[in-house]
């Protein structure tokens, strides 16, 4: 019954503990994020009621084939690329040892 209680103990200060958050290339923030919802991907030339999703998005995929370098693209790869972006600034920039060094971006930096 202890060790129980001290495993739950244990692991709520885990879950309460504030996050340790990694400085952040100001460049990489600088870049301007795909808009989440943009009215401008609705095709209003298809009924919602027949095909929802082709109302939804049919604008949207006219305007954005799949690249080449790519099997899939869908609405949110741009957001997905600009995450890889960002994250791969930060590990460049750790990497290369600029900005204040942290222990954790000295870490990264190693890694």
């Amino acid at each position: 019954m202890r060790r129980l209680s001290r495993t739950i103990i244990v692991l709520g200060s885990l879950l309460l503990a504030p996050p340790s958050r990694a400085e952040t290339p100001t460049e990489a923030l600088q870049t301007v994020m795909p808009p989440v919802f943009d009215p401008s991907a609705i095709d209003h030339t298809v009924s919602p009621c027949a095909d929802f999703y082709r109302y939804a998005c049919g604008a949207w995929l006219k305007a954005n084939p799949i690249p080449r370098d790519q099997s899939s693209w869908w609405r949110f790869s741009d957001l997905d690329e600009h995450t890889l972006g960002v994250l791969a600034a930060i590990l460049e920039e750790a990497a290369a040892g600029q900005g204040v060094q942290a222990e954790q971006r000295r870490k990264i930096g190693d890694y």
